[in-house]
This record gives C-alpha cells, structure tokens and sequence, in this order.
C-alpha cells in the first residue's frame, strides 16, 4: 500500500492558527508536523523541517523565542535532507513525528518527499529496531570490557569503560527518541540536553543526592584522568556504584526504546486500517482516546473508579482472581491473562480465652502473563501494590508484560517461554479472541543449547567472581552495607542466569523478591535459602533485598559482621544449589538436542 501522509489539522487549544502563521512567517519552513511525544506524554512535538540556509543559530533563536511562552509545546528542527537520511536509516524519531504525525503545514507543490515508492512504513519501523539492536553491540562491548579490567584490577581502566558504555547509551537514546544526539563526552551535558524532551534520562542522575553528584562527576573525570593521570584510582565502592547504575541505564533505555517502538508499529497497523477505510488516521499517542472532542475545562482529570463486574471472557471460576483481572483493566488495556501459579497461605490463629479475636487469613499470590493491547508502562512491583491495598491486603500479583505485537512478533520469531506459557498454563481471560496464531512444537537444537550454557556460563561467573571480590578484599571488616549490596547483586546475576536456562526469559524488572518468586516456579533453592521460617532467615532476606536503598540512603540499619558473614555464606550456598540444578537441566536440554539432530538427520 502506497504511504499517505496524515494531513488533519492539529489541536487548536495546543497549536493555535495565530502560532502556526507566526512559525510559517518567521521561520520559512518547508515542513511543520505536530503529534503525541510517546516517551513524554506531558508535551507534544513539533517537528520543523527547514531549508540548508534556513538551519542556524539565528533560526533556532526565532524558534525558541515564538514558542516560549507554549509549556506543552516541545520542538526540533532539522534540514530536509538530514530527515529523509534518517528516515531511511530507521530512525524512530522521524518515523513517528513525520510518517507517524499530523503533517499541518507545507510549501506549495513540494508534495511528501520523504517516503519513496520503495519504502515501506512497517519495513522502516522494524529497520529502526535492527539500527537500535546495531547500537547495543557496541556498547555491550564496552560494558564487558569494564567487567573485564575490573576483573583484572584495573580499576581507572574499568570505570573509563563505564563511562563509555554510559555515553553510548544516552547517545543511543537522544538519536532514536530526539532525532540527534549531543556530540559530548560529559555525561552532565547529556541529562541537560535530555530536559523537556526525555524526562526518564534527564533525571537519572540526581544531582541533589549526593552520591549521586558524586559517581557524575567520577564519570565524567575519568574520561580525561584514566588515560593522562596515574594517579587516578577510584574505590571499589564507587566501582559497585558503576555498574549498579550502567545496568539499570541499560534497562531504562532499552524501555523507553522499546515502549515507543511497539506504539509506533500499533499506530502504524491502525494507520494502514485508517487508510484502506478512507480515515484520517489517528497520531501515535491518540489511539486510546474514543470521545468526541473535548477543551480542557471538559476532561475529567480524576482517578477512574473501580469496577469489578465481571466483563469480558473467562475460563476460571476464582472470584478473586475475576476481582484482580477486573482490577488490572482498570490500569491498563488487557487483551489476554495467562494463570502460571497460585500460591496460598493460609494462617489461622484460635484463642482459647474468654476475651478473644481469631485470625483466618487467607493470603494468596498469583503469577500472570499479561498480555496488552498496547505496551504497558506499569512494572510489577507498581501493579502488585495496587492490587494489594485494592484486595484489602488478601492477594498479591507477579505480572510479566507482553503487548499483543510483542507476542506475535516473539513467536514468530520462535519463544520457547511463550510457546510453553500459551499452551501449557490456564487461559484465564481474553477479550475478544482466544488466538494467537498456531501453536509451535519446541525443538531444541545444538546451538540453542550452547547459547544457553554460554549464558549460564557468563551469569553464574559474574556472582562468583562478585563474591571473590568481598572476600579478598575484606568488605566485611569494613563495610558491611556494601557487602550486602554486591550479595544482592551475585544473587541476582545467579537468577538470571537461572531464568535463561530453564525458561529462556529475559525479565523486564530485575527487583530481587521478583526473580526469587519467578526463579521458585522451577527451582528449589530460593525456597530453601529463604525460607524465612526463623527472623535471622527473614531479617537477612529484608537486608539483602533493600541493600541499594540503605547503601544508598545511607540508612543504619544496624549491621554488624555477623550480618555480613551470614549474607555471603547465603549467597555462596544459593550458587552452589543453583548450579547443581542448573547441571542437571543442561544434561537434560543437551539430551533432547541429540535427539533433534538423529530425528534431523534420519529425515535427511
């Protein structure tokens, strides 16, 4: 289908006719386009698209200075040819503000040059992921050459290698969600650029904390200092630090990619239904929203009330996990749920006393695969507390997210852990349709295996070596909060690793009380080591899972050698039984791929 661009007028209580012509007067532009900004849902985008002459400072300064006084309006300016090349490229950027948005102005006769006849929209939207994935090579090799000098000791080395995996990372967020990214090797100048456009990287860094202020100002000094001063040798604990906050930059910028990302190819899909239909299609951001026009005095701002009737299909008779569905659509689009598990603990408490008040309380924890119509930005954690305080503190919920497109695309693709939570767990509730597709027979072959002990491999040498480093450095002589904390993270490496053998899943959250329930469904040992059936076992849980918020904070939550000694010893028993379970299963997945290659070869 040949593209149509989206030429509906925008809003005008947010771009007024009034500021249209003075931008057209003022500026010269050959484009302008208005939409939705998925990653920052408070503001919307203007994207002008300018002459070679017209793209300079003096240019920018008109821009900025007309559109001051517009707090929802965020703009960027870029030439006519620097846009199609990007375009071209798979930049998301530009797919979603110009192929994607409302097109309110252009020059006479100079029709859409930005999409040839040789260009497809969704072709483009898949080329932005493949560029995005060509960016995380780079830099996972930059963050593996960190864990391998800091291995080695070489610890100024290490932290200039965090520093570059940090750089890289930012950079590859402001191309695809902003267009271009900042040349600058100072990670400070990187935040700023991100404010009012990426509000998740522009925080990231929080410079009133000062230990925070603290690992900026170590990061962007040793892109100078590990190269020209020998002297330069940053303390492991700030080394700790490092890595803490590089992986949770990984996830936060392969989440806001992502989330964008599956919108755009969500709008793209309805735009192609609104094109066959003879529509003007929805901008990116508009998709959910069904009501006549509404001016702002008009929109209910407030907390949608809770209803929990029950609507839609089920193929469950539990009342209260009908409630918690009912629950979840109050927060989000659901199109399936996936029943994995259902714990119970029932606690009884009978008084024998004249004066008495029994306890029967049944507190229960579901595990759901929760598919949505469009990508959630809800975490786990945030839904489970919800549906706590909701259930009058009855129930909790583990939610993993999938959207319907990462479903279908995934299995396509091949998923094992969606192939088996699809045709083996209960299908609780679906809205419309019980499909997704055929179903697949998992196969195992040589290589898929050898991928998966590579990983096990990588995980499991990562704690080890975390737990080394406590004991030949003597943390627990001198600091115990940072013992604690590198305990957390051998124990959260070890998950991990074991999620990858046993189900093939990547988890989105990395929240340690998450992946111990995640790792309980096939795995004995979070269970044994945290059995929580004595306080010292339930106060060492407690400890290790908020170890980054009392490091952080610098809390005391009086500490003492013992605390830390116990910590390592359960880290170092949770490996040990991990790894036997572990062995065990890679026997068992090498076994099916001898059997896949006879049955393979036999055929041939």
């Amino acid at each position: 289908m040949s593209y149509t661009p989206n030429t509906s007028p925008a809003p005008t209580e947010l771009l007024t006719e009034e500021l249209l012509n003075e931008l057209i007067v003022e500026l010269n532009p050959l484009f302008i386009f208005w939409g939705e900004f998925i990653v920052n849902p408070d503001v919307t985008m203007l994207t002008i698209i300018v002459g070679e002459n017209e793209c300079n400072p003096n240019t920018f300064e008109k821009a900025d200075a007309l559109l001051k006084g517009h707090a929802q309006l965020r703009h960027r300016m870029y030439t006519q040819s620097y846009a199609t090349e990007q375009i071209e490229a798979g930049n998301l950027f530009f797919i979603e503000n110009l192929l994607l948005g409302r097109m309110v102005y252009v020059q006479p006769e100079l029709g859409f040059p930005f999409m040839n006849s040789a260009l497809c929209l969704n072709d483009l939207i898949g080329r932005s992921k493949r560029a995005f994935d060509k960016e995380l090579k780079k830099i996972d090799a930059f963050s593996e050459g960190a864990s391998s000098h800091f291995e080695k000791g070489h610890y100024a080395q290490s932290t200039f290698a965090y520093h570059q995996t940090m750089e890289l990372l930012f950079r590859a967020g402001e191309c695809a969600l902003m267009g271009r990214n900042k040349i600058t090797h100072r990670l400070r100048e990187h935040q700023a650029y991100c404010v009012g456009f990426l509000p998740s990287l522009a925080s990231f860094f929080d410079p009133n904390d000062e230990e925070e202020a603290a690992v900026m100002k170590l990061l962007d000094q040793s892109y100078c200092a590990a190269r020209y001063q020998s002297d330069f040798e940053p303390t492991l604990e700030a080394i700790a630090m490092l890595y803490y906050k590089t992986e949770q930059l990984v996830t936060l910028v392969n989440s806001v990619f992502y989330f964008t990302w599956q919108r755009c190819f969500a709008a793209s899909y309805k735009k192609d239904k609104a094109d066959e239909a003879g529509k003007e299609p929805q901008t990116v951001g508009e998709e959910t929203v069904n009501f006549p026009f509404m001016n702002a005095q008009q929109v209910n701002t407030e907390e949608p009330e809770v209803h929990t009737a029950k609507s839609g299909n089920y193929e469950t008779d539990d009342e209260l996990l009908i409630r918690v569905v009912e629950l979840i659509k109050t927060r989000m689009d659901v199109d399936s749920v996936f029943l994995i598990s259902k714990y119970e603990n029932r606690q009884t408490l009978e008084v024998y006393l004249e004066q008495r008040t029994p306890l029967d309380q049944n507190n229960i924890i579901f595990t759901l695969l929760l598919v949505t119509i469009e990508p959630s930005s809800l975490i786990s954690s945030t839904l489970s507390e919800f549906i706590y305080k909701e259930t009058e503190k009855r129930c909790r919920v583990y939610a993993i997210f999938y959207s319907v497109d990462e479903v279908m695309e995934k299995r396509n693709y091949g998923s094992h852990f969606l192939e088996f939570i699809i045709t083996q767990s209960q299908w609780a509730y679906y809205e419309s349709e019980k499909s997704f597709g055929i179903n697949f027979k998992v196969n195992y072959h040589p290589i898929m295996v050898t991928n998966i002990e590579k990983i096990w491999g990588d995980k499991s040498s990562k704690a080890s070596y975390l737990l080394d480093l406590i004991v030949d450095d003597g943390f627990t002589r001198y600091d115990f909060t940072i013992t604690l904390m590198i305990v957390r993270l051998a124990i959260e490496q070890t998950c991990l690793g074991m999620l990858q053998v046993f189900w093939e899943f990547k988890p989105k959250e990395y929240s340690l009380p998450y992946l111990l329930h995640l790792c309980s469904h096939f795995s004995k040992t979070p269970i044994t080591i945290f059995h929580k059936t004595k306080y010292d076992n339930q106060r060492l849980y407690h400890l290790i899972c908020n170890a980054r918020r009392i490091l952080r904070n610098n809390e005391n939550p009086q500490v003492d050698l013992n605390d830390s000694e116990s910590a390592i010893n359960i880290a170092e028993e949770f490996l040990r039984q991990a790894a036997e379970e572990v062995s065990v299963h890679l026997r068992q997945l090498r076994t099916l791929a001898d059997e896949s290659e006879k049955r393979r070869a036999f055929r041939a």
